[in-house]
């Protein structure tokens, strides 16, 4: 039995090593290109706000051959964006949005509710239904109404 468990192993890394091969841009291929050559839509990042203070990793993100997509981890979802009830701000969403608009890549956008990352005063508030519901939709609302054209 040992030598079936550890030879199905060997083979899970032979498959693993030969399809790293296969995907692994040479010199001069970018990711997003070579997706981009297979038919697929893009390739794309995910970020987030503290990482835009590192120059080099700014480069590459920035590399739109590289990435032709990037999406913002924290910054818009709610409570970046809503962190009191009714009080919006979009400046951190803001800096991932325009550094995709100037290095021509596409924004998307991450989610709007989540099970996670929701403020204190939603998940404290004890509202009725109907008036979640309506929370909800005016979160949703402004924040898909600020970043419309753009994601």
């Amino acid at each position: 039995m040992l030598f079936f468990a550890t030879f199905a192993s060997l083979l899970v890394t032979v498959e693993l090593v030969l399809a790293v091969a296969v995907v692994s841009p040479r010199a001069g291929q970018e990711l997003h290109t070579l997706a981009k050559a297979k038919g697929k839509l893009y390739f794309g990042s995910a970020t987030d706000n503290p990482e835009l203070t590192d120059t080099p990793y700014v480069a590459i993100l920035s590399d739109a051959n590289m990435f032709g997509q990037t999406t913002p981890t924290n910054s818009m979802k709610w409570d970046a964006t809503e962190p009191n009830r009714g009080q919006f701000t979009f400046t951190q969403g803001d800096v991932i949005a325009n550094l995709a608009k100037k290095n021509g890549q596409l924004l998307r956008g991450h989610n709007c509710v989540w099970h996670q990352q929701l403020p204190a005063w939603v998940t404290n508030g004890g509202f009725s239904k109907s008036e979640l519901l309506s929370i909800v939709q005016t979160h949703c609302g402004t924040v898909v109404g600020h970043y419309k054209g753009q994601v």
